[in-house]
């Protein structure tokens, strides 16, 4: 069985992965910090700082569907201003 993967492996995994001609760096950068402070502020939310990582098995669909649909927008628009 394989060792569960922290979600700052999986974000680290994915961007350069994904990593297309033309992508910002910078941007995929951020989008990573706001979504790991994101789901930080979600499961640590009305407890003490923990320091203990989030797994990606951790994040449910209604965790991802909430960031896709509100925190997500406001990142593309933010990167669009700059």
């Amino acid at each position: 069985m394989s060792k569960p993967i922290s979600l700052e492996e999986f974000l680290k995994e994915f961007l350069v992965s994904s990593e297309q001609k033309g992508r910002n760096s910078e941007v995929d950068q951020n989008l990573s910090e706001i979504f790991l402070e994101f789901v930080s502020l979600l499961f640590l939310e009305g407890e003490e700082q923990i320091q203990e990582g989030v797994l990606l098995k951790d994040i449910g669909s209604f965790e991802l569907d909430e960031f896709v649909n509100f925190t997500f927008p406001i990142c593309i628009l933010t990167t669009r201003q700059l």
